[in-house]
């Protein structure tokens, strides 16, 4: 055995010694920048709610103080499929690393091999006569441990491994990115419930003053004092504000089924919960906003573009390395015999140890055009990249503008809907008293709920735009 560790060591000597010599000439990862302008600033900033003050992201959900939201998207991130299947991917990518990061380490084997011929004798030995008492069977046995190292010359497993690892960071930023939009679905859908039982509220209100009305005027036509036509116009009103009740019921019913599955759940799991109507969420006091630059910290899409760009990369050099020899050292260790007429013959250790060389000399192209596809790959992920981050500015405008001009909107209607509710006390007044005629009663009426179910929309489309500014700012956990 010394002797057999004193030859792989004769033969493993200059093999390192050429390692190291030639690993100076592996491939390095290759470079592409991208470049991006980043705004100095954001345009639409100025107006109430909103600060250029560092954003503070973690768990925004909570700045609405809503204890049902941050109740739903506590169990949405604890059992929302798509997140349960984002995390399984993680488990895959993280393997898929490991199996290409174990490429950089020596293999090593053992195998164990038994045999029975008839006819003849291996190795050179010739036949058995077919004499009396005599087999002509014979039995070959042998066990042993080989090993096999590529090594790694011109950084093409290290290369392989690299795009794995970012592979996997790849798939860690996405499962980061469909927690980001579990959570802002979940709130918008929630915002969206309470907002439709405000509005559902609120025409159930219009439809007792509407029968009201209708009975007011129907004692009056009977005593003389109203004409068929004010009837007529009071039970179209009555009618007409009964029918915007089934369209909010149906808002209200698909809410709670997309919410149930959202967390995980059959549809209408969350009736007990979310039956009872309750206020719309609070709108945050203060949005802090901070620099278009943090962005490309903080969004996990713009993460996740730049590691599958840093994959694409870390793939054309292992493309690049092709072009190369590859070395490999192999080596094997064990033990023989052969057993003939109940006689062992051959019995004894076995070693073999070596280098192996493989050149590419003529591949018809494959090399050349492997290289092509990789790099052409590298600059679909660049551009990806590029349209991530772009497309991230354009969200957080898009939302910064829509937040502070539905704020104006909500302002303008609050004031309008103390107005109607005024105009129609009045006109009811006038109507009882003879001033008025009943066309100018169902206006106001018409008025007063058009106006307070445009407000409760307008709060509701505000928050809606609140929660679209946190996704597009990156949110945070």
């Amino acid at each position: 055995m010394m002797s057999l560790l004193a030859s792989m060591r004769l033969y493993l000597g200059p093999a390192l010694a050429t390692s190291l010599f030639i690993t100076g000439c592996a491939v390095k990862p290759p470079v592409r920048k991208v470049v991006v302008e980043t705004p100095s600033g954001w345009t639409s900033v100025a107006g109430e709610g909103i600060s250029l003050q560092p954003a503070e992201l973690d768990a925004w959900w909570k700045n609405f103080h809503d204890a049902q939201l941050t109740q739903l998207i506590d169990r949405a991130l604890a059992g929302n499929l798509d997140i349960r299947v984002a995390v399984a991917r993680i488990r895959e990518a993280r393997s898929q690393a490991g199996i290409a990061d174990a490429a950089k380490y020596p293999a090593l084997g053992a195998a164990a091999n038994v045999q029975r011929l008839r006819g003849g004798l291996p190795q050179g030995i010739g036949r058995v006569a077919n004499l009396p008492g005599i087999s002509n069977e014979i039995g070959i046995f042998q066990v042993g441990f080989d090993a096999n190292w590529e090594l790694d010359f011109f950084g093409g497993t290290r290369l392989a491994a690299l795009a794995a690892r970012e592979q996997a960071r790849a798939a860690e930023e996405a499962l980061q990115g469909v927690r980001l939009m579990t959570a802002a679905e979940i709130a918008r859908l929630y915002v969206e419930l309470r907002g439709a039982q405000q509005q559902r509220e609120i025409v159930q209100q219009q439809i007792a003053v509407a029968r009201e009305t209708l009975e007011l005027v129907r004692t009056r036509f009977e005593a003389g004092l109203a004409q068929q036509l004010d009837v007529t116009r009071a039970t179209a009103q009555y009618e007409t504000t009964c029918a915007a009740a089934p369209p909010l019921e149906a808002v209200i019913r698909d809410r709670h089924d997309r919410l149930s599955v959202l967390v995980g759940m059959p549809p209408a799991s969350l009736n007990e919960m979310l039956t009872d109507a309750k206020p719309l969420p609070m709108r945050p006091p203060e949005i802090p906003v901070g620099l278009p630059s943090d962005l490309l910290q903080r969004r996990p899409d713009i993460r996740q573009a730049e590691a599958e760009l840093s994959a694409a990369l870390a793939q054309l050099g292992v493309a690049q390395t092709e072009r190369f020899p590859k070395f490999a050292l192999t080596a094997g260790v064990g033990r023989q015999a052969t057993s003939v007429a109940g006689l062992t013959l051959g019995a004894g250790n076995f070693f073999a140890v070596g280098p192996n060389v493989r050149l590419p000399i003529f591949t018809g192209g494959r090399i050349r055009n492997n290289i092509a596809a990789r790099d052409a790959q590298v600059e679909q992920a660049a551009l990806r990249y590029e349209q991530t981050v772009l497309r991230a500015f354009e969200e957080v405008e898009r939302a910064l503008v829509g937040y502070l001009r539905e704020g104006e909107r909500r302002r303008a209607l609050a004031a309008a809907t103390l107005e109607q509710q005024e105009a129609a006390r009045l006109a009811e007044v006038r109507y009882a008293g003879g001033l008025e005629d009943f066309t100018t009663v169902l206006d106001a009426r018409r008025g007063q709920l058009s106006s307070a179910l445009e407000q409760v929309e307008s709060e509701t489309q505000q928050l809606r735009q609140a929660i679209a500014l946190y996704k597009a700012l990156g949110g945070g956990y």
